[in-house]
């Protein structure tokens, strides 16, 4: 019984300090994930960047609507991160633009990708 409430004590200050310390710090979920709808489409960006360990990426993804205020996303390309970037549809076509000083441009055919209904 003793030991349980000295376990107590001692769990619930390194508890509370953990979820400090974890608000103070945790990510901009602006920069983690990016969404825009262009006309029909709905285009989706998560930034998967584990830190030192390993390289960051860009995933886009065709964002479908579900019932019951679900949705799906359909991967459309991986990319290599970049550390500012903008998105748009321009008729069939994903345009990636590195705002950086090289100011690459990715175009990713969307053609294939739609939200249509399985029958």
């Amino acid at each position: 019984m003793y030991s349980s409430y000295l376990l107590l004590t001692v769990q619930v200050p390194l508890l509370l300090l953990g979820v400090m310390f974890e608000g103070i710090s945790s990510s901009n979920l602006d920069y983690l994930h990016k969404d825009k709808t262009f006309n029909d489409r709905s285009i989706y960006v998560y930034t998967a960047d584990p830190g030192a360990m390993g390289k960051a990426y860009h995933y886009f993804y065709l964002k479908c609507q579900l019932p019951f205020n679900r949705y799906e996303l359909k991967l459309i390309k991986k990319t290599i991160w970049m550390y500012e970037f903008g998105f748009e549809v321009q008729e069939n076509n994903l345009v990636v633009t590195d705002k950086s000083e090289n100011g690459k441009t990715h175009i990713f055919d969307i053609t294939n990708f739609t939200c249509n209904a399985k029958t």
